[in-house]
């Protein structure tokens, strides 16, 4: 059971040694679809509930059956969360070195054109397994300060955040302060393989305080931004996935000779741009945990039944 940073939840146990995700399983496994079971387990001394839902969803284009976990608390740093090896790639251009409209071109399309096959031969095409992998993506050299990557589909669900794990399984559907739609315009600009541009909004800057935006339907932040995006097909799927990277254009200085990074080449340097890839729509999100996760639609009458006795 993979954790929103892409580690190994099975192993992870509670105050009184209960493997929680374990027992989540065993439970799920003697249900049918669309039902949801619970654990009671205890954490930092406190009773708390951990449930699942069991169901179908279209993960990375392709019918999965998908246990979606939530409310297990733990601790990020748990000995016991186990990670997939990270493959071993290292780009011509690092997220430390994007810094105008052609670093970033290129970060993106090189690790669209290199880097995502060597990730596909590690999960040997089973995507299902791709979320085993998000974390080799939220560190160097794919990752450097607000420089990230993220996946996404023409659906406008994301996939993959590297800068926040929370807007992952979440559908794009966000209006800046100028009134564009993110989605749709990055959606316009890569709408087939091999299409890519760039695309210009408001975002939420990582290292800026005050630029954020919490409000439903609403971009998370004030700050300009202009990203490359570019369309690409998984073999034996049907949807357009899309991959995508972004500049914060005030992050730079013009000083006479060019393009330069404004204050402190490192800091500003890692404040500059970020990375991004899609995947089709889930049905929402729930926070438990800290963490938002799928949550299926229990809006119609008789969409699930709960289970907690029995554990």
């Amino acid at each position: 059971m993979i954790g929103k940073n892409g580690g190994n939840l099975s192993g992870v146990k509670d105050d009184n040694g209960k493997s929680v995700v374990q027992k989540l399983l065993t439970k799920a496994a003697d249900t049918d679809l669309n039902m949801t079971v619970c654990v009671d387990y205890v954490y930092n001394g406190e009773p708390r509930v951990s449930c699942a839902y069991q169901h179908k969803d279209n993960v990375l284009g392709a019918p999965t059956e998908r246990l979606l976990i939530f409310g297990f608390d733990h601790a990020e740093d748990d000995a016991l969360i186990t990670y997939a090896p990270c493959p071993d790639f290292t780009p011509s251009i690092t997220a430390e070195q994007v810094m105008d409209d052609d670093t970033l071109q290129k970060f993106v399309q090189e690790g669209l054109q290199k880097y995502l096959p060597v990730l596909l031969a590690h999960t040997k095409l089973d995507f299902s397994k791709l979320p085993n992998y998000r974390h080799c993506m939220r560190k160097e050299p794919w990752k450097s300060g607000a420089i990230y990557m993220f996946l996404m589909t023409s659906a406008t669900t994301v996939f993959f955040n590297g800068n926040n794990p929370l807007l992952e399984d979440t559908n794009l559907y966000v209006v800046d302060e100028d009134g564009v739609n993110v989605g749709d315009e990055i959606i316009k600009t890569a709408s087939g393989t091999g299409v890519g541009g760039f695309v210009n909004y408001k975002w939420d800057h990582p290292l800026i305080d005050g630029d954020e935006v919490r409000e439903d339907g609403k971009s998370p932040g004030t700050t300009p931004k202009r990203s490359y995006v570019e369309g690409f097909n998984l073999p034996g799927q049907d949807v357009v996935f899309i991959l995508g990277s972004g500049i914060y254009p005030g992050d730079y200085a013009d000083d006479g000779g060019g393009c330069a990074v404004a204050g402190s080449a490192d800091a500003s340097r890692s404040a500059a741009a970020n990375l991004l890839i899609a995947r089709p729509r889930s049905e929402g999100a729930y926070r438990g945990n800290g963490h938002d996760i799928p949550r299926p639609n229990f809006a119609h009458e008789g969409a699930h039944q709960v289970q907690t006795d029995g554990d």
